[in-house]
């Protein structure tokens, strides 16, 4: 949850009314009894907080219904989203528990879809409250929303004493509303223009396609050391020696790379290259029109990252055609004798200059076990952010 427009508010003002939220929450029957079985963690965010309930599925979204009765008459509007799924408990430094993760991280998208009163769920949180009687009159589809990294589709509750009921502005319905009378509106004048430019000119029009636009789906299967491997639809945290797999499908017909920069260390970022490899293809990264592509192909092979604890950076490229430069570090790495692919100064030197010089505009829309990305660029570059204890 985050206080909406904090920041256009002098900082005393948003220092009391972060107090006074945390008043609220603190005052809620769910807090109060979350907190005295120690089944609660609150995290706080500087303008709102976060607040992880670790065994009751439908306590999340009775606090929010609470919280927004308590907010009713005050001076700030909340926003907050609710998502079920996993995240890591650790210890921080203080000895105080703590927790982090891809749930976490996937609820506080689904808020940033949200306008002020907003409860808006994920729809692995929907899917389950949605099995409750008393839940399901109060949950409303409302599709798709647009954050920074994608679109993600959620759910709205509101009732008569709770929620909103408008759509957010960040909603692909109230997007495509506006997008239809802002062209009906220009309907009439562009019908005018057309036929003065086809008169004026109409020796010298030549037409033109659109852009082709690339599209690639992909997915991360994250593997413990014992059991089964579990997809996941993008960035995640998770324990070292964990094996990762990558599920591609394209539209078109293409070459894929992909290039591993590892987290910082006292001898700087490691680079490794991942695919393509000898052992598949004879060494070609093609993924054919409708294929889906699995790396790597061996069903029992994972790949285990740097054992550094930090962030990893899988980059996916993606091309019509062979890429001259990858190439040649493929040819290099190929030939060596480095160990799992890893990459020589040179290479890595290589491979960050490639990555600089090739930037993508894209369209991410994320789904529950995998993102497709859009592109209109010749070459299309996805960085999958990881990060392990």
């Amino acid at each position: 949850m985050d206080i909406v427009g904090s920041t256009k508010y002098f900082t005393d003002e948003q220092r009391t009314m972060v107090e006074s939220l945390q008043d609220k929450v603190r005052a809620t029957s769910e807090y109060r009894k979350a907190t005295a079985k120690h089944e609660l963690i609150s995290l706080p965010t500087g303008d709102g907080m976060a607040l992880l309930f670790l065994n009751d599925v439908e306590a999340p979204l009775r606090c929010a219904i609470e919280l927004a009765g308590l907010l009713r008459a005050s001076a700030f509007t909340l926003r907050m989203g609710v998502h079920s799924g996993p995240v890591f408990i650790v210890e921080d430094i203080n000895g105080q528990r703590n927790a982090s993760g891809a749930g976490i991280n996937r609820a506080q998208r689904v808020m940033d879809c949200g306008d002020g009163n907003h409860i808006l769920l994920s729809e692995a949180a929907a899917d389950v409250l949605r099995q409750f009687r008393h839940w399901s009159s109060g949950l409303h589809d409302i599709g798709h929303c647009k954050v920074k990294d994608g679109w993600y589709h959620v759910w709205s509750y509101y009732d008569a004493n709770a929620g909103n009921a408008a759509l957010p502005r960040k909603s692909k319905q109230l997007v495509q509303r506006r997008h239809m009378l802002g062209a009906s509106v220009a309907a009439a004048i562009a019908a005018v223009l057309a036929i003065s430019a086809f008169i004026e000119f109409r020796n010298h029009f030549v037409p033109t396609g659109p852009a082709s636009e690339r599209s690639l789906a992909y997915s991360v299967i994250v593997k413990p050391p014992k059991g089964p491997g579990r997809v996941y639809a993008r960035e995640m945290l998770f324990p070292p020696h964990y094996g990762l797999k990558f599920r591609f499908q394209a539209v078109q017909r293409g070459f894929l790379y992909l290039i591993n920069e590892g987290p910082e260390a006292a001898q700087g970022r490691t680079w490794h290259w991942l695919f393509p490899y000898p052992a598949f293809h004879d060494g070609l990264g093609t993924i054919d029109s409708g294929e889906t592509l699995t790396v790597p192909a061996q069903e029992d092979k994972y790949y285990e990252l740097d054992e550094t604890s930090g962030k990893e950076t899988i980059f996916v490229i993606w091309s019509d055609r062979q890429l001259q430069e990858l190439e040649n570090i493929k040819t290099g790495v190929f030939n060596g004798k480095s160990a799992e692919g890893a990459l020589t100064i040179e290479q890595a030197q290589a491979a960050s200059a490639f990555l600089n010089s090739h930037q993508t505009q894209a369209e991410a829309i994320a789904g529950e076990n995998s993102t497709t990305v859009r592109t209109r660029d010749s070459v299309l570059i996805r960085a999958i952010a990881l990060e392990h204890l």
